[in-house]
This record gives C-alpha cells, structure tokens and sequence, in this order.
C-alpha cells in the first residue's frame, strides 16, 4: 500500500529503545529493549508492592526486611516485577513511538524474552493500531454537472400503478414456471465484475410479468423459469442503483402467484389520504420530484466515493474487514461452476473474488473513517430522531420490523454519521 510506513523504525529513550514493524492491516509489533537501572527499579516497585500487601510475624505491614520477603513471596514478587515492568515499559514505548492500540482487546501476543535483575530486559508486543487518517482535502474536487430528472406522466402512472399493485390480492402458484400475466417475487443482484461476483441490489420485488410498467430488461426476464432459478442478462447498471458497474443483472425467482391489483377507486384514494383522483396525482408527482432529487443528490455521493477511492489509500485496521471478507467471498465462491479436471482455473477465479472482496470492503472503510472525521471535525451530530427516522424508513423498505439493539443502533449510528457527512462535504465543494 503506498501509504504505509517503512516496514521498520527505531526510537530511543533514556530507559528503553523500541524497534516498531509496521505490516498491512495496521498490524505493529513493537520489541523493547529496557535499561538495567529501569528494570531495577521495577523490581523495587514490586518487592514494595508485596512487602505492604503481605503481612509478616513480628513486623508492621511494609516494614519486613527485604530478605525476608524475597525468601517468602520470591514467586509473587517475580509475577508482580513482570507485570509492572511489561505496563510500564508498553506505556513508555507507545508514548515513544506515538502510536496506539485500536481498542483495549488490541494487544496480542506479549512476550518476555529475557528478565533479570541489573540486566536489559527484552519483551515483545503486538497490536492492532488506530488508522492514521487523513484530513478530507477537497482542493481541485468539481462535481460533473448532475440533471435533475424531470417528472413524466409515465412516472406519475407508474407510482400510481405500484399503488394499485401494493392493494392487489394475490395466491401463490406452484408446479409450474413463470409466465406472462404472472406476479413474481424476485432477487436482483448487480453483476459487478468479469469473474460474476455480485451485490445485492433489491431483495424480495415484485412485479407483473409482462407488464408496461416494468423496466424493459426485466420484463420477461423470468418467463420460463422456475423458482429458485436465476437468470443473467447484460445490462448497464446506472450509478443511481449501483456506483455505475457494467457486467449487468442476476435475477433470482423467488416466487409465481396469480391475482389482480386494485382498481383505483375513491376507496383506495380516501385510504391513502387523498380526497380526489387528482389530489393524488399532485401528491404523487410532488414525492417523484422529491425523489428525482434525492437522486441527484445519490449521483454526487458516487462522485465523491469515486474520488475518496482515487485520493486515499490509508491503509485500515484489519479486524474491521477480515471476517466480513472471508465471509463474503466464502458466498460468492458458492455459487462459481465447479467442474472435474477445472480445478486450477476454480483456484484462480476463487482468489480473484477473495481479493476484489476485500479491496472493495477496504475501500468502504476508508471513506467511512473519512467521514467519521469529517463528522467530528465540524461537530456533526446523531440525534434520537435521526436514529428513530433511519431505523423506520428502513421498517418501511423492508416490510418488516428489525430489533433494536444495542447491535441495530450502533449499525444505524453509523450509516446516520457517515450520511451526515457527505451531504457536508457536498455542500462544501458546492461552495467552493
């Protein structure tokens, strides 16, 4: 990674010198060498320690001679010199070297390799450091000119389609595949790279087989499958569904009913909260409008996540993407054709998806830590409400309720954050 630091640097004090090594993933290991007259006096720390803890015939608390409680309690005080002297030293050495463990958990695999009395002492550390990220520079950043779409008709009949669609009442059909007139309930996954790996676009959409209504891509895709099938086609993906990839859709039937949507009537109408046909229609054309320039606004985060690529290359700390990198890959690697005597090319294509997942899982987190500190260097705010609205457009996207935990909240805190940020810097290179 380019900005990763020189594998290895030395730094010096009175009482220690550390060499650091820097690996990918911001993985440090430090190894300390500790001056005799420290690692004495780390001795004498801990022989007091016990002297005041340890209770002796004869004698007040603290006032045993040092003969006796070095022949008594050598194996307490040996255990407590260790720990005060591994403390003390890490506590010098990261104040040294100025850089720090990502959490508390992050120290790992410490090591004595040598401790005696009026001798150097040498230990070993390693952890997982914070990120070094920089500040977001937006110098010589320019929006590409974003239209806002224009509302048509065909899109005012279109919602109110979907309206009359979402009130339709529908029976499941089995034993046979899709066919046109049909209403099917289906996955659609963006196709974003050579090898096939997907992403999810919309889970669980339904729509009408056939229908005017339905993007034309989509239209008949399914005719003729069954569900649990999947189909591909080669179609562009704008940026407004999926950062602009071009390696096309995967569609996945998830299930065939039959039924009718609702007629537009004044019941219907009065349901939703309208007191005519064409107080709907306003309203309906004015929530398009306002989604047209959300759209907009979505086509500007892409630039700047485009541009966040480009720019910055920090390098992030890798138990924020490990795990959720195997687990990725691990899903996508599933579902590549594995055929007898392919298995050489199955490797290849196997290791080509594990690294496009994790570079892209590393990408996403450098711009939400980018975000994160623009959040807290111009003292962006989360509030309840933020959290209480994100949590239920969520609810009403998915159709279902999640619970919130301690879990959920943390997860909605971020995205919140990071959203905050964005339309900052948006504004910000607007200004500009």
């Amino acid at each position: 990674m380019s900005d990763l630091k020189q594998n290895s640097q030395k730094f010096q004090s009175d009482n220690i010198s550390v060499e650091v090594k820097f690996e990918p993933g911001c993985q440090v290991s430090l190894d300390i060498t500790v001056s005799p007259k420290a690692v004495e006096a780390a001795y004498q720390k801990a022989l007091k320690t016990i002297n005041k803890e340890m209770s002796f015939p004869g004698f007040r608390k603290g006032h045993a001679p040092v003969a006796v409680v070095e022949e008594k309690f050598g194996k307490y005080i040996q255990e407590e010199w260790q720990n005060i002297l591994l403390r003390t030293a890490f506590n010098d050495a990261i104040d040294l070297v100025k850089i720090y463990p990502r959490t508390e958990k992050s120290v790992n695999n410490v090591k004595v390799n040598s401790l005696v009395r009026k001798e150097e002492a040498s230990l070993h550390f390693d952890f997982e450091s914070r990120p070094e990220v920089p500040n977001v520079d937006l110098n010589g950043f320019k929006f590409e000119p974003v239209a806002i779409r224009p509302v048509e008709d065909k899109d005012v009949e279109l919602a109110i389609y979907k309206l009359r669609f979402e009130h339709g009442e529908f029976t499941p059909v089995e034993g046979r595949a899709a066919q046109a007139g049909d209403f099917v309930m289906v996955d659609i996954d963006a196709i974003i790279n050579d090898e096939g790996q997907t992403a999810k676009v919309a889970e669980g959409t339904t729509f009408e087989v056939g229908s005017e209504h339905v993007v034309e891509w989509l239209r008949d895709l399914v005719v003729g499958l069954n569900v649990g099938e999947s189909k591909e086609c080669n179609v562009h993906c704008d940026a407004s569904d999926h950062s602009g990839h071009h390696h096309g859709r995967k569609v996945t039937l998830l299930e065939i009913k039959q039924g009718e949507i609702s007629p537009l009537s004044e019941g219907l109408i009065k349901q939703v909260g309208c007191d005519s046909e064409e107080m709907l229609r306003s309203q309906v054309r004015k929530r398009i409008e306002l989604d047209h320039a959300r759209e907009a606004d979505q086509n500007k985060i892409h630039q700047l996540e485009a541009y966040f690529n480009q720019k910055y290359d920090f390098d992030v700390p890798k138990s924020m993407y490990e795990n959720a990198s195997k687990e990725m890959a691990r899903r996508h690697i599933a579902h590549l054709p594995r055929q007898e005597g392919d298995e050489e090319q199955f490797h290849s294509e196997s290791e080509k998806i594990k690294q496009n997942t994790t570079s892209e899982l590393k990408q996403a987190l450098r711009r939400y830590l980018l975000a994160q500190q623009v959040a807290m260097q111009n003292n962006l705010k989360v509030t309840e409400n933020d959290l209480y609205y994100a949590h239920m457009n969520e609810v009403i996207m998915k159709g279902k309720e999640s619970k919130m935990d301690e879990q959920e909240m943390s997860r909605l805190y971020g995205q919140v954050l990071q959203s905050k940020a964005m339309e900052f810097l948006i504004q910000t290179a607007e200004a500009q």
